[in-house]
């Protein structure tokens, strides 16, 4: 069974962290390879969900629990782990979405005061930036390796997953639930209703 662990780094008041993906991705740290990675000069399309809202997180490796993945994910697609940031951290773990294909899901839930939230907030946004920086200079054939773009661009998130911080939206708000009610339908972001129905339950709501 396939597992995959997402990450969800919220404040008291219901907001989230909820980035757009990029259509291609022209970076990404390679697994065991330290601190190594490859650069493709015309990007790689990403095909899961590519341009569209996401929670930052992946499938898991052997040896990971889902809390474990979710941290890395989010390292590695932003540029930081929130569980370092986290005055309270909770994990919840769901069942299989889709049993015909043997997939389980779950998420690390990351709480952090409104204002480290709005801090870290700031702080991705920048780091997204700094990402998208990069892409043009490889596209321009200013870096040649993965290795340069991380001298010159040092917060920019080690892949290329993530384009940008959109609006933000809240469990709590009403208008905001309407519309993630709506990703029930949609096959690509359904289990990311799942996962914020959950937050929204903890909160009280």
């Amino acid at each position: 069974m396939a597992t995959y662990g997402y990450a969800v780094l919220y404040e008291p008041g219901g907001r989230f962290l909820m980035p757009r993906k990029n259509t291609r991705g022209y970076f990404y740290y390679r697994d065991g390879a330290g601190s190594g990675g490859d650069i493709y000069r015309t990007g790689m399309q990403i095909r899961s969900g590519g341009g569209d809202l996401c929670l930052p997180g992946g499938g898991c490796h052997a040896d990971e629990s889902i809390p474990q993945c979710a941290n890395r994910e989010f390292f590695e697609e932003v540029g930081f782990e929130p569980v370092t940031y986290a005055d309270r951290a909770h994990n919840w773990y769901g069942g299989p979405w889709d049993e015909s294909k043997g997939l389980q899901f779950g998420a690390a839930f990351y709480q952090c005061t409104t204002e480290r939230f709005n801090a870290l907030r700031a702080d991705v946004s920048a780091r997204l930036a700094e990402g998208q920086k990069a892409v043009q200079d490889i596209q321009s054939n200013k870096i040649s390796s993965y290795t340069d773009l991380h001298k010159k661009y040092p917060t920019a998130p080690w892949d290329n997953e993530l384009a940008t911080l959109d609006k933000d939206y809240s469990v709590l708000n009403g208008r905001d639930w309407q519309v993630i009610e709506s990703w029930q339908k949609d096959p690509a972001k359904s289990w990311f209703f799942t996962i914020l129905k959950t937050l929204k339950t903890y909160l009280g709501s």
